[in-house]
């Protein structure tokens, strides 16, 4: 990819989309207490423009309580589309039904999906199981970066540590 392909697919899913964002949480004609909800539905390869995005959307869930603007991304499953249908054969694979993507933006719009905010989840993982995971919850309320698409590393980089001494 050279840098103008790059520099386009930038401003197409994260530019494009940012200002979008903006504009959408931040509505003049909002009645005052209205929550929003986004829903950002993203295949997120890391290698590709939509992850930054998803990991952008995924700070600006910091800056809202969940009562403002409830924020969750979603990878839709494994879908058998016609694309699909062009590179692999439909039965090796286990593929989720083609309504599961739409049921799961209506879910993760409800009060019901507001300890999700801020994450990225995958459409076909059992939500009740979960919910019921004593041990996924507990990661969720403790660990800040669990379900979080981020960059992950170091929490402190020093000048020393990359210096040849």
């Amino acid at each position: 990819m050279d840098k103008g392909d790059l520099m386009e697919a930038f401003d197409v899913n994260v530019g494009g989309n940012f200002l979008m964002t903006v504009k959408f949480v931040n509505q003049p004609l909002r009645p005052t207490g209205q929550q929003l909800n986004l829903i950002n539905v993203s295949i997120l390869r890391t290698r590709h423009p939509k992850a930054a995005f998803t990991a952008l959307i995924g700070r600006m869930a910091d800056e809202h309580l969940v009562e403002d603007v409830q924020i969750i991304s979603y990878h839709p499953g494994a879908l058998y589309s016609g694309g699909a249908s062009k590179s692999v054969d439909e039965n090796p694979l286990k593929w989720d039904e083609m309504a599961l993507p739409a049921d799961y933006a209506v879910w993760a719009a409800s009060p019901e999906a507001s300890w999700l905010h801020g994450r990225f989840v995958w459409a076909h993982w059992d939500v009740d199981e979960l919910k019921a995971d004593k041990d996924i919850l507990k990661r969720l309320n403790e660990e800040k970066d669990s379900l979080i698409v981020a960059v992950q590393g170091s929490t402190e980089v020093s000048m020393e540590s990359i210096l040849n001494k």
